[in-house]
């Protein structure tokens, strides 16, 4: 009987989060819709990016990476108030961004991309 509990309740955690691919502390993508959706899990009143397409990250920062429909890019920044990013704990998001001004902040901070983590999606359109 402990068995199948166990089974069952394992079986309702896969399936739940097959939608949901989780960044760094509470930050989460979800393609639950159409689109990837970047928020901060249980809910950030000023964190909600639609249209993800890639996003990049470490302990200290998220660079995230929009494709809206009509093919324009974006880009946005979370960056830590503290020693490590925590959702809810006044984080600061920069964006949305041309790719010159990602570019700008990338420098101004001495950010190295490519030795961040990452996470791509294909466009749904």
């Amino acid at each position: 009987m402990k068995t199948n509990k166990l089974l069952i309740v394992g079986l309702l955690v896969m399936t739940s989060c097959s939608s949901m691919f989780h960044v760094i502390d509470d930050y989460c993508v979800s393609n639950e819709y159409d689109n990837n959706q970047l928020f901060c899990n249980p809910g950030c009143a000023n964190l909600f990016i639609e249209y993800v397409k890639s996003i990049r990250w470490d302990t200290k920062k998220i660079v995230v990476e929009q494709l809206m429909p009509d093919g324009k890019h974006n880009w946005y920044f979370i960056l830590s108030k503290d020693v490590t990013l925590k959702c809810n704990c006044y984080d600061t998001l920069l964006g949305p961004l041309s790719e010159h001004e990602k570019d700008s902040v990338l420098e101004a901070r001495q950010i190295d991309i490519s030795k961040m983590e990452e996470k791509k999606w294909r466009s749904p359109f």
